[in-house]
């Protein structure tokens, strides 16, 4: 990034008693795409550079995951009256309308996808309001994001992976829009909750967890009555989403781990707990005169 684009779009601002420029805003979250909407506004040409120029670590948990995803999530919809601001500026321009509308999806998607998709799964839907080919919309998307995947050496397989994933994030991505709009009519911004890069697991924040069960209850549910009421297009959809968010469970936070993170403590769940005994020797457990029945009681 070259230094005077910088200079174009800093501020001057007043900590403890200094005046400081700041070059990179932090009003909001994704101060990233803030700076790249800054540097269009002052007409910056802005390149994607394909090659790795950072490695970070990536986050080994749901719980981590749910904190880079949800700061993420949150700022996108601060952002779309800055890009709207660019595409009607006087004198219009085709590049600079362009480089303005190719951003919307990005800034937009976390609001939108989680919104979408909430009316599809607690609304039921026939055939006249959603017919069964506007499926045949998402191919293209699921297409490319296979392409990627390939490219960067994974299977086709791991597709699966990615898109239950996405699945998995509405919730959250759900939780960061809630904060935008907080944002936008408290004001301030919101605080800054790093990535945790920890040895240990990261626990997933109640709510989320009582959200995916949540909706896999109601998924199921709603997939017995949409079938009785003859309803067949919805009933498959509530089935196949609640196996999904099943799955999600299974396979990104694990069900012990899901039910630690709810505040149910796994002493008290049976067919969850691990066994006491399983290291432990007769040196720990002194018995008196070789009373056997002492020893299995204390066991």
């Amino acid at each position: 990034m070259r230094a005077s684009a910088l200079r174009d779009i800093r501020t001057r601002r007043w900590e403890r008693g200094h005046r400081i420029e700041v070059f990179i805003k932090d009003d909001v979250l994704i101060e990233d795409a803030a700076a790249t909407i800054d540097l269009l506004r002052e007409g910056w040409r802005i390149h994607h550079d394909r090659r790795r120029l950072s490695y970070s670590a990536t986050p080994p948990d749901f719980g981590a995951l749910v904190i880079q995803r949800r700061r993420w999530a949150n700022g996108g919809l601060l952002l779309l009256p800055r890009l709207i601001a660019i595409i009607l500026r006087w004198p219009w321009s085709a590049r600079r309308i362009a480089d303005a509308l190719v951003r919307i999806p990005n800034v937009t998607s976390a609001a939108t996808n989680g919104l979408y998709f909430g009316l599809f799964l607690l609304i039921p839907f026939d055939d006249e309001l959603v017919p069964p080919w506007m499926a045949l919309i998402l191919l293209p998307s699921v297409f490319l994001t296979g392409v990627g995947l390939i490219r960067a050496g994974y299977r086709i397989i791991d597709l699966v992976a990615v898109q239950t994933l996405s699945l998995l994030l509405v919730p959250v991505n759900l939780g960061g829009t809630i904060q935008s709009i907080r944002q936008a009519f408290v004001g301030g911004p919101i605080p800054f909750a790093r990535t945790p890069k920890v040895s240990g697991r990261t626990p997933a924040p109640k709510a989320y967890i009582f959200a995916i069960y949540g909706l896999i209850a109601y998924a199921a549910s709603f997939s017995v009555v949409d079938a009785y009421l003859r309803r067949y297009d919805h009933a498959a959809f509530a089935a196949v989403n609640a196996s999904l968010f099943l799955y999600c469970i299974l396979r990104y936070v694990g069900v012990r781990h899901s039910i630690e993170d709810a505040g149910v403590r796994i002493r008290s769940l049976p067919w969850l707990r691990k066994p006491r005994y399983a290291s432990a020797s007769l040196r720990h457990f002194p018995t008196r005169g070789g009373d056997t029945a002492e020893l299995e009681r204390r066991i």
